[in-house]
């Protein structure tokens, strides 16, 4: 009887403590997991396999992982191989009159592995909620300007896709 008091101590506990993580998360990373998972899904699994995936609120918490700093995810198109990054932003509403997607850093840091031939694309989810977008946008960084951490909605306008829309790779490009 008290071994089965024990075991059912340690599972309670157990799930305290998840709950107690999940209570204390910021609800900022709640949103960037919700676009997370909302564009993986615009990548159909029978033509794209995830590589990679950035990790999660909690594990970062108890110790960083490194390969965090990357974008979101590696995509591996499965016919072709080609691999391309991916950044998830998802914003409520603009600053200035700009989306401010990202740091200069983290800007910086992205840069790096376009430069390197590893192509990097930016999918920003716009209004309504980070689970339904009111508007979504693809953006090769590659077309994204130095110093840009911001972006007018103008200028975003012209890489608006439906929030329906199904990801493959044409010509070499995300499509």
């Amino acid at each position: 009887m008290i071994d089965t008091l024990g075991k059912v101590f340690n599972k309670t506990m157990k799930v305290t403590k998840v709950a107690y993580k999940e209570a204390v998360k910021p609800e900022s990373f709640d949103k960037g997991e919700d676009f997370q998972n909302f564009v993986k899904n615009m990548f159909p699994d029978y033509e794209w396999a995830v590589s990679s995936q950035t990790h999660d609120y909690n594990t970062n918490k108890e110790r960083f992982i490194e390969d965090s700093k990357n974008p979101d995810f590696l995509f591996r198109h499965r016919r072709s191989n080609r691999e391309i990054y991916v950044e998830c932003k998802f914003k409520s509403d603009t600053f200035h009159d700009k989306i401010e997607w990202c740091s200069i850093s983290q800007l910086e840091r992205y840069k790096r592995i376009d430069n390197q031939g590893h192509n990097v694309y930016i999918i920003i989810g716009f209004r309504g909620t980070a689970r339904n977008p009111e508007l979504i946008f693809r953006i090769p960084l590659s077309e994204i300007p130095s110093k840009w951490t911001g972006l007018y909605l103008s200028w975003v306008d012209r890489y608006k896709i439906d929030k329906n829309h199904k990801f493959t790779l044409w010509e070499g490009k995300l499509k």
